[in-house]
């Protein structure tokens, strides 16, 4: 029997392995975003995480025009909540919202308090409305201290 670590290190080969093999580029036009983010829309809506709506979206970025709306109301938050809590399964809810540098600086934080174990093996930046972070028990910490960092973020949420 092998020890854990080195199946964890055979497990981060073959993500990196897979990262490698997928071509990544840049969106360049309104046309390239759209076609993105309606192959998440579909893939959400095929999974039953999103109800079908007319938008056809479930993210938005910065040269995003227009009206937002919320995407459930509390009726349905409430009935959400009774069904988990009735029927005990799982719900997977997320409202997160995070510039690429607050995630980084979160997630040293909680490093360096001891809560987790995990570093910045890979970073790649914000394309469209999302951003990249691979971590890893032999990542890295980003680099500045945690003032810059925040300082970076205060720049990047400027930008919205």
């Amino acid at each position: 029997m092998r020890p854990a670590a080195d199946n964890t290190t055979a497990a981060m080969r073959r993500s990196l392995s897979l990262l490698e093999r997928v071509d990544y580029r840049l969106t360049q036009t309104a046309a390239e975003k759209e076609e993105i983010y309606n192959l998440r829309y579909r893939a959400y809506l095929r999974e039953g995480m999103v109800k079908e709506s007319a938008e056809r979206r479930i993210a938005w970025d910065a040269t995003d025009k227009g009206e937002f709306k919320l995407v459930h109301s509390l009726e349905q938050a409430k009935q959400a909540i009774r069904d988990v809590s009735e029927r005990e399964t799982y719900l997977d809810v997320h409202e997160w919202c995070f510039t690429p540098t607050s995630f980084r600086l979160m997630m040293r934080d909680l490093f360096e308090l001891g809560f987790i174990q995990l570093k910045e093996l890979a970073f790649y930046p914000t394309t469209g409305s999302e951003f990249y972070v691979a971590l890893s028990r032999s990542g890295e910490l980003p680099a500045g201290t945690r003032l810059e960092l925040l300082q970076q973020v205060d720049r990047e949420q400027s930008h919205s």
